[in-house]
C-alpha cells in the first residue's frame, strides 16, 4: 500500500515478522483485523475497573493510530478524486480532521509519520485557527462545513517512524479530563 510515490507501507505484525508488500485492500484488512484482535484482548484493553492497563498500553495505542493514519494517507493520495466526484469530500475531511486533532492532543502519531499529508494538515490547522479567531476562509461561502481540497496533498521525502518509549500510567483512558493521568494523556 502506498501514499504517493514517496511512501510505501509494508505489513508486519506478531505473526508476520518480516515486512511484506501487499495491496491497499490487503493492508487495510490486516490493519482492521489486527486492531480488532488488540481491542478484544483483555490484557491490553481491560474490561474491569480493578484491572490495570499494561505498561505497553501507550505504545500499543500509538501503533494502532499510526497504522490508521496510513490508511487515511492512502485514501487521500489514491482515491480523493473519486471521493470528490461522489461529493463526499466534506465527510472524509471532517472524519480526518477529528482523527488528526485527537492524535495531536494525545501525541499518538509522530510528526514524521504524518509527512504524506502535511499540506492537508496545514490547511486543516489554518482553517481551525480562522474559525477560532472568527475569520472566514474562502470555503465559508459554500455549504460545506469542512475544507475540501481539490488537489492531492504533496508529500515530503521523510517516511521513517520513530519509536517512542513513553511509559503509560495505569488509569482509565476513557476521559482526558480525569484527575489521574490517562494512558493516552500527553507525557
Amino acid at each position: 500500500m502506498s501514499a504517493g510515490p514517496k511512501y510505501e507501507y509494508l505489513w508486519a505484525d506478531e505473526t508476520t515478522k518480516k515486512p511484506i508488500r501487499c495491496s491497499a485492500p490487503e493492508y487495510m484488512d490486516h490493519v482492521m483485523t489486527w486492531v480488532q484482535t488488540i481491542l478484544d484482548e483483555d490484557s491490553v484493553f481491560p474490561s474491569r475497573i480493578d484491572q490495570p492497563f499494561p505498561k505497553t498500553f501507550r505504545d500499543t495505542v500509538k501503533n494502532i493510530f499510526k497504522r490508521l493514519f496510513r490508511i487515511y494517507a492512502h485514501i487521500y493520495y489514491s482515491h480523493f478524486q473519486k471521493i470528490v466526484s461522489l461529493g463526499e469530500e466534506a465527510h472524509l475531511n471532517t472524519c480526518f480532521k477529528h482523527f488528526y486533532f485527537f492524535i495531536v492532543e494525545f501525541s499518538l502519531v509522530d510528526k514524521r509519520e504524518m509527512a504524506p499529508l502535511e499540506e492537508l494538515i496545514n490547511s486543516l490547522v489554518n482553517q481551525k485557527d480562522k474559525e477560532v479567531t472568527g475569520l472566514k476562509g474562502p470555503s465559508s461561502s459554500t455549504n460545506n462545513s469542512s475544507s475540501s481540497p481539490t488537489t492531492k496533498p504533496s508529500a515530503t521525502p521523510t517516511n521513517k517512524s520513530i519509536a517512542n518509549n513513553n511509559t503509560p500510567t495505569q488509569s482509565s483512558p476513557l476521559s482526558p479530563k480525569q484527575t489521574k493521568p490517562s494512558p493516552l494523556k500527553k507525557p
